[in-house]
């Protein structure tokens, strides 16, 4: 009987650790996947660069 007591505390007190060091990774995932939909309107779209502009804006740069 003092054995299965002491197995079941043993499991409980894992799984509570377990449970413990899970939280953070939730609410830390779970803010990674909200975030972008709460930011979209906060900020401007990034400039998007053409092949031809990257090619140019190398070429100026290699040329000072």
């Amino acid at each position: 009987m003092k054995q299965a007591v002491t197995v079941g505390l043993a499991v409980v007190a894992a799984t509570a650790l377990l449970e413990v060091a899970l939280v953070p990774g939730i609410l830390i995932g779970g803010a990674a996947v909200l975030a972008p939909r709460l930011l979209v309107g906060s900020c401007r779209p990034a400039r998007r660069w053409q092949p031809n502009e990257l090619l140019a804006e190398r070429a100026w740069r290699l040329q000072r």
